[in-house]
């Protein structure tokens, strides 16, 4: 399968199959393609459409400096605020304000004279983090399809309501870390820090977990 790689603050070449940018590689990777992702903060609401392996790039430990600390995570993000600064500037009623949640994973099929999101998409995540993602369904991970997280650290990401005027709950909020209406796997992975103001603080799960 062919590689693309992306690299925070690096320069794009498309040609090269180099991005900065996540979702640009998202955009022109092709099914079975790999996703080296390097150390870095991306932000953004990433969708994953296609079959495809996301996975941390590796560092080269040879140009670590025991001098000079550094962040080695491959960090996928819907903001770069912590979850008490998105919460502290949503209304009253929680109906707008929203960063969106990190990650959405579904395929596109026809419906009538149009497209809609389905099911028919197998997607592959190793060590990468997800956070400070904020939804009503899947702060940090909406799920529709196959999903297989191996080695992932989902922390400080949020579901929440929405409430009406009169105070009371519109919409539920479901799945802090992640909402799944497809097929999950998760292996050797921490879920922590996630959070639902209804149900699933860390997976609201509505079909196949294993």
């Amino acid at each position: 399968p062919q590689t693309l790689t992306v690299c925070a603050g690096c320069t794009a070449e498309p040609a090269a199959l180099r991005f900065a940018d996540l979702q640009a590689a998202l955009n022109q990777a092709t099914a079975r393609h790999i996703i080296p992702i390097g150390h870095g903060a991306y932000t953004g609401n990433f969708i994953v459409y296609r079959d495809l392996t996301l996975r941390h790039a590796g560092v080269d430990v040879s140009r670590l400096d025991a001098a000079q600390a550094i962040d080695v995570r491959a960090i996928l993000q819907a903001s770069s605020a912590s979850l008490l600064e998105q919460q502290q500037a949503l209304t009253l009623t929680q109906s707008g304000g929203l960063t969106g949640r990190v990650l959405t994973v579904h395929s596109f099929a026809p419906w009538g004279d149009t497209i809609a999101p389905a099911r028919d998409v197998t997607v592959h995540m190793q060590d990468l983090t997800v956070r400070h993602g904020m939804s009503r369904m899947g702060g940090g991970i909406f799920n529709l399809g196959h999903l297989s997280l191996e080695r992932m650290t989902l922390n400080a990401n949020v579901a929440v309501n929405a409430y009406g005027s009169d105070g009371a709950v519109a919409v539920q909020a479901k799945g802090g870390a992640i909402y799944n209406d497809g097929l999950l796997t998760i292996v050797r992975s921490t879920l922590s820090g996630n959070q639902s103001e209804y149900l699933g603080g860390a997976i609201y799960n509505s079909t196949v977990i294993s």
